[in-house]
């Protein structure tokens, strides 16, 4: 690992698309349940498949990214991860980025639409709640 200091973001790109893999270690802790890290997205764009711990909103998207593999909570399992993943990249076996897939499952539209899914499901429910009597 090189440590580059602070990128200009022009460049981050380009410093992506040429690792081999992103990591994305994060701790399990009510800040990070609560956020969604630029970077695990900016890896992906770029093309480089990522290691992310299993925290927050990361964790909901293993089953929906092949690319993006999942390396538990804690230190130990995070560790462990790392290890196995990068048995992976030497046999050359990382997953690759499905741009078409990425693109549609993080477009503004997709995630409109998910949000509209669940508003009128809301919103289904509570008229549903407010004309059942209750025993």
């Amino acid at each position: 690992m090189d440590y580059l200091g602070q990128l200009a973001p022009e460049v981050t790109r380009n410093f992506a698309a040429a690792l081999d893999l992103g990591l994305v270690p994060l701790a399990n802790n009510p800040f990070n349940e609560s956020r969604f890290p630029i970077k695990f997205a900016e890896y992906m764009a770029a093309g480089t498949p990522v290691l992310c711990s299993a925290v927050g909103e990361c964790a909901t998207f293993f089953d929906v990214f092949p690319w993006a593999l999942p390396a538990g909570s804690e230190k130990d399992t995070w560790l462990k991860s790392f290890r196995d993943t990068m048995e992976l990249a030497m046999a050359g076996s990382l997953p690759i980025v499905n741009h078409h897939v990425l693109a549609k499952a993080l477009s503004w539209q997709h995630q409109a639409n998910l949000l509209d899914g669940l508003y009128q499901a809301e919103l289904t429910a509570s008229t549903t709640r407010a004309i059942t009597p209750t025993l």
